[in-house]
């Protein structure tokens, strides 16, 4: 997915998951609704929930955003607590979650705070249709996919890179990852 994708991608009304990290450096994932604005995600997390105890131990998150398993969106970096819904009734985050949820926003100010992620790194997957005739004449379509890393959400030109076939983490190095079917 190209970076314009991406960000209409976010901007749909889908429900993500969050990683967190917890005391033993295990992952917690917990599935919410979400809001995007200027580059960053933004969460609402119970004061007592474990997202919000782990957030406070340790800021590194990821996110994954799924839409019918054809297209996904993977984001690593780090949230901050911004602070309780009703302390940033005006804010940025609140504007992006009423203008997305309606009043859904409005009944999480008594209990919540707002989380604010900002990816450093943003995965892309998307299933492309493909159409492939034998021999024969007889057409079938050919599921084949596309995996893009966006190192740097801010220069995005410089940093899209498609990688078929396999993932590179951060030293290069091939792994197993996405298959052509």
């Amino acid at each position: 997915m190209e970076p314009e994708e991406v960000e209409a991608f976010l901007n749909e009304e889908k429900a993500a998951t969050l990683v967190t990290v917890k005391p033993n450096c295990a992952p917690h994932a917990s599935i919410g609704s979400f809001s995007y604005n200027d580059g960053r995600l933004y969460f609402y997390s119970h004061k007592d929930s474990a997202r919000q105890r782990n957030l406070k131990r340790n800021s590194h998150v990821a996110v994954t955003v799924i839409d019918e398993w054809r297209r996904q969106v993977i984001l690593e970096g780090d949230a901050k607590i911004l602070g309780t819904a009703s302390e940033l009734r005006s804010h940025e985050a609140a504007d992006s979650f009423r203008m997305k949820y309606g009043d859904f926003a409005g009944n999480r100010e008594s209990s919540s705070y707002i989380v604010e992620v900002t990816p450093d790194k943003i995965l892309t997957y998307k299933a492309k249709d493909r159409i492939n005739t034998d021999e024969h004449g007889k057409s079938s379509i050919l599921e084949t996919n596309e995996l893009f890393i966006l190192d740097s959400w801010k220069e995005p030109d410089d940093a899209a890179i498609s990688i078929p076939g396999h993932i590179q983490d951060d030293d290069s190095v091939p792994k197993p990852g996405v298959s052509k079917h």
